[in-house]
Order: C-alpha cells, then sequence, then structure tokens
C-alpha cells in the first residue's frame, strides 16, 4: 500500500450526474462569473468542500499586497476560491471565461492567467502549494514549487471530466490533499538530501522535521477534540436511529454484547427503558424473558453486567415499578427482578449450570485464542495490514476517534472468534426440541481443553510476557483477557461495579446477596468493598487464600 494514502470513496449517483452535466455544458456564452456558479460551484461541491465546514471553500477572499508589489496596478488581491482543511489553506482556484466563438476550438489556459494564479499562491497570507486555473473548458493544477510551475501537474478537458475524474479528486479532494502533499514533501526532502555530503545534515534535518511536529501537535489536538466531537455526535445519531427502530427484545444481544462503555450503555439503557415503558404486556414480557436468559443461550461475560445494568436503569424508573414478568396478566415488582438477576450474577451462575460451563469456555478460549494470534508473526503481520487496510478506508475523524488499532483490532478477532466457538459448543449439546443442556459430556470436553490450556499456559508463561513486553502498548487490550478466570474475576467485578452505581437499590439485595458481596470483598474484589461502603457496611478482613476460592470460584464442575 502506498505510503500517505487515503481511499477514494465511492462517486454518489448525484455526483455522477453532476459530472455528466458539466461534461456537456455549453460554456462558449460563459463570462467569467457564470463559469464559477454554472460550472466549477458544482465542481467544488463533489469534491466534498462544504462552505463553514472543516473542509471548506472561501469565495472572493482579498488580501493586502506588500508595498513592494504595488507596481502590479492594485493594493490588494481577490481570490476566486481557497480551500481550507481544518483552517489550513493547501490550494487555490481563479476562474476564467469561458467565451469562445468556435466551441471546436476552445480558448486555451495563457501563461498570464498561471502567472496570476501563481502570484496569488505566493502571498504570504495565502500559501498555497497548489493553485488552479479552469475556464470550463480546461481544469489545470498547477504546483507553485516545481521548477516550471507554468506546466500543469494534471489538465483536464471538459469533455473528460467524468472519465478522468478519479485523477482530479486524487490531487484536491477534500480527503485527498494533505496526504499527496506529504508525498509531494517527501520527495523533495530526498531529492534535497540527496545533495549533501555530509551524513549528519540528513540526521540533523530528521530532528527538524521532529521539532516541527511537535509544534503542531497543539493544533492537532485542538482537531482531533473537534473531530471527535463530530464524530461522536454522528455515532450517537445512528445508535438512537437504531435503538429507536429495533424490537426491544431484538436490541438487547446486539447491545449487551458489544463492548459499549458505561457511558454508552447508559444513553442505550435510558433509551430502552423508555420503550419498555411505553410497551406493556407481551412486549414486555418477551423483553425480560431474553434479557435474563430464561431460555439458554451463549453470551459474553460483558452481558451479564451490561444486562444488570440495563435492569438498574429500569428498576429506577417509576413508570415501570411493576412490570409483566410472568407470561401473564399479573404484574411482578421490578426491584424484586433486580434482586434476583443481582443473585444470580454475585454467585458467578451457580445456580444455572450451563450458563456457568459457557462463562468459563469463553474465559478458557480467549486467553488461548489471544495467546495463539499473539505469538506467531504471521498473525501479528496480518493483525497490523488489517489496522493500515481501515486506516486507508476509513475518514481520518473516525481514524482519530477510538480508530483502528493492533489492540483494538486483536480484542475484536477475539472475541468474534470466541463468541463462534462457544457458539458451536453449545449447539452441540444443547436440545432445542425439549430445551436440554447435557451437561456431563459438555463439562468433560471443556475440562480436557482446560487441562490442555493450562498446560501451554504454563509451558510458555515467561516467553509470552517478554514478547508481550516487546510489543509495546499498541497491543495492550484492557479487558486482561490473560488472567482472566485465572487470577482475575471480571464477572464478579463488573457485577459489583453495577451494583454500587445503583445506591437506591442496593436495600433490595437479599441478606444471601450481600454475604456473597462481603465474600468477594474479601478476595480483593475493590467494587465489593464500595457496595459495602454505600450501604454503611465494615470492610472484611482479607481472604487467607485467595487464589483457592478464585479456582473454585471459576470451575464449572462447581455448582448448586
Amino acid at each position: 500500500m502506498q505510503a500517505f494514502a487515503k481511499q477514494m470513496q465511492p462517486m454518489s449517483a448525484s455526483n455522477a450526474e453532476i459530472l455528466k452535466r458539466l461534461a456537456t455544458l455549453d460554456l462558449s456564452n460563459l463570462n467569467e462569473t457564470d463559469v464559477r456558479e454554472a460550472f466549477l460551484a458544482p465542481l467544488i461541491d463533489t469534491l466534498g468542500y462544504i462552505r463553514g465546514s472543516d473542509y471548506t471553500v472561501l469565495t472572493e477572499q482579498q488580501y493586502a499586497l506588500n508595498p513592494l508589489f504595488l507596481s502590479v496596478g492594485s493594493k490588494r488581491i481577490k481570490l476566486d476560491y481557497r480551500f481550507n482543511t481544518y483552517r489550513t489553506g493547501f490550494w487555490l482556484l481563479e476562474a476564467k471565461e469561458g467565451t469562445a466563438t468556435d466551441p471546436n476550438t476552445p480558448p486555451q489556459i495563457t501563461s498570464d492567467m498561471i502567472g496570476q494564479a501563481h502570484f496569488y499562491a505566493h502571498h504570504r497570507e495565502v500559501d498555497c502549494p497548489l493553485f488552479g486555473v479552469s475556464n470550463g473548458w480546461f481544469t489545470n493544477l498547477y504546483d507553485r514549487d516545481s521548477e516550471n510551475p507554468l506546466d500543469p501537474v494534471l489538465s483536464i478537458p471538459q469533455r473528460d471530466i467524468v472519465a478522468r475524474y478519479s485523477e482530479l479528486y486524487a490531487l484536491i479532494g477534500f480527503d485527498q490533499i494533505t496526504f499527496r502533499l506529504k508525498r509531494s514533501l517527501l520527495k523533495r526532502i530526498e531529492q534535497v538530501l540527496s545533495a549533501d555530503v555530509d551524513l549528519s545534515r540528513g540526521e540533523e534535518f530528521v530532528r527538524a522535521v521532529a521539532v516541527a511536529a511537535a509544534s503542531a501537535r497543539p493544533k492537532v489536538l485542538e482537531n482531533f477534540r473537534k473531530a471527535a466531537a463530530v464524530v461522536e455526535a454522528q455515532n450517537d445519531r445512528e445508535f438512537f436511529d437504531y435503538l429507536d427502530n429495533a424490537h426491544t427484545w431484538e436490541a438487547i444481544d446486539t447491545l449487551l454484547q458489544a463492548g459499549l462503555s458505561m457511558g454508552d450503555l447508559g444513553k442505550a439503557s435510558d433509551r430502552l427503558a423508555v420503550r419498555v415503558a411505553q410497551y406493556q404486556g407481551s412486549n414486555q414480557y418477551l423483553f425480560f424473558h431474553k434479557l435474563l436468559l430464561k431460555d439458554t443461550r451463549p453470551v459474553s461475560t460483558e452481558y451479564y453486567f451490561n444486562s444488570l445494568h440495563l435492569l438498574g436503569n429500569i428498576a429506577m424508573r417509576p413508570a415501570l415499578a411493576d412490570v409483566c414478568y410472568g407470561g401473564g396478566t399479573a404484574l411482578t415488582p421490578i426491584t424484586e427482578i433486580y434482586a434476583e438477576y443481582a443473585d444470580l450474577l454475585v454467585h458467578h451462575l451457580m445456580a444455572r449450570p450451563e450458563l456457568r460451563l459457557m462463562w468459563a469456555l469463553e474465559a478458557v478460549s480467549r486467553r488461548l485464542c489471544k495467546r495463539f494470534l499473539v505469538s506467531a508473526d504471521v498473525t501479528r503481520d496480518t493483525i497490523l495490514g488489517h489496522v493500515e487496510i481501515q486506516r486507508f478506508i476509513n475518514s481520518e475523524e473516525r481514524n482519530a476517534f477510538l480508530g483502528p488499532s493492533p489492540a483494538r483490532t486483536l480484542l475484536q478477532i477475539v472475541d468474534h472468534t470466541t463468541m463462534g466457538a462457544t457458539g458451536r459448543f453449545f449447539a452441540k449439546y444443547y436440545n432445542p426440541r425439549n430445551r436440554s443442556f447435557a451437561f456431563p459430556v459438555a463439562l468433560a470436553e471443556y475440562q480436557g481443553l482446560e487441562r490442555a490450556a493450562m498446560s501451554l499456559e504454563t509451558k510458555t508463561e515467561g516467553a509470552y510476557v517478554e514478547l508481550k513486553k516487546s510489543l509495546g502498548g499498541g497491543w495492550s487490550e484492557l479487558t486482561f483477557i490473560d488472567s482472566q478466570n485465572r487470577s482475575f474475576d471480571r464477572l464478579g467485578h463488573g457485577v459489583c461495579d453495577v451494583i454500587s452505581s445503583y445506591p437506591a437499590l442496593l436495600s433490595a439485595l437479599s441478606e444471601r446477596t450481600w454475604a456473597r458481596i462481603e465474600f468477594l470483598a474479601r478476595l480483593g474484589n475493590p467494587f465489593a468493598k464500595t457496595c459495602l461502603q454505600k450501604i454503611g457496611r465494615a470492610e472484611p478482613t482479607p481472604h487467607p487464600d485467595v487464589a483457592s476460592e478464585l479456582i473454585t470460584i471459576f470451575d464449572p464442575s462447581q455448582h448448586d
């Protein structure tokens, strides 16, 4: 893949129609103003520049001339078009009349026209490395700093505007211009450095470039903050559009297994809670039936604490104090449902052996999958290649705001692979006709996998830890996959974190639940300690053998 490159977005049908119209537009009677309005304005729209946006076009901007240049006959210059990317101008475009007595011999772009635009491009307040001149018949682009700026880097006749539009867009499209200039700079740098006789001069220049890049960081961070707000707002619109149009029970798995942040999950919970309140009866029954896994299905660990978060949000709404939960007309207090589900989760699914087994299988599968992916050169190279492809395809705004990275791509592959593996495992031992799960044989297969995983982890631990250190922070995911269900109780931490987030519901929890929370606090769970603090209970003494207790918690053969 070419360095400093960005994929061109597919042309929209509307832009294709604009180009077809421009290719056959009669220019023979158009003066300069007409060329701007009838030809250049729609062409500029197709290039992605929108007035008032971060990729904006400025029209008829005036700039004062230095007194040394008053001999040109004017005190000011006026540009037809100047194009800015995040308030930095990179190219300008001058319009010229298209009047022609014979359309078969259209007017040419003259050296005087080029010279005028070239002069404008050098103005200290304009400073555009690219400039263009167009009379509609010909649209030419020039490199201000080339050895012969009168030679166009691109010249497109009107009749070829459709066929050669991709060449034009690749140079000055709103999302292409900075990449083109970087490639040009690299070429020029190589040319200049090749004239040195002292190798240290090249190193000196590299240091100077690093200083210049550091000086640009405040501006880049300012651009990032602005772009992040725009992308986040767009994501929210798409997110809420989905929530508003999907059935509540259909949205459950999509949302609760998506690894949402607590902020996004809170937004989703707010929206879904409103919809659950609006539609009572069978809709509520179906929603809670699926939310609380009344029919067994494989889900991720995130699902459990995310679903508890959603349930807590619902329980805080007076309109949902009593809901349709049992399938009939009787109503059930929502706090009772919340307390029952919280108890199931703080006990690590002990009352649901089949769910507990799937939870344990997910943890082992995630650990193995990540270890295999990180340990092999070929898979790491594949992940890095995937990251580069995504950076090539995505907009720069999306790349900057939670864009592709080795760690994020690794996590996506691990989660996708793990969910596929647990889904196949579940289908192998679940009988949908009588809704039974062959737990003993499923447990035996899991135990064989778990023994193999433990053996592999023990034998390769030292080399694996050193490898991860050598890869650096770009590969560090934040879900602690390697320690999940080994030394880290991800389910217990997540569930207690959610419970502590709803202090108004703490009193609804049973004494049995509180005893378990106290036990988890003894094992070092910080969120369990927070729960105890919020209800005024003393922090218990640490357990003398945390490791042994965690082994029991993680063992799916231990269940009610």
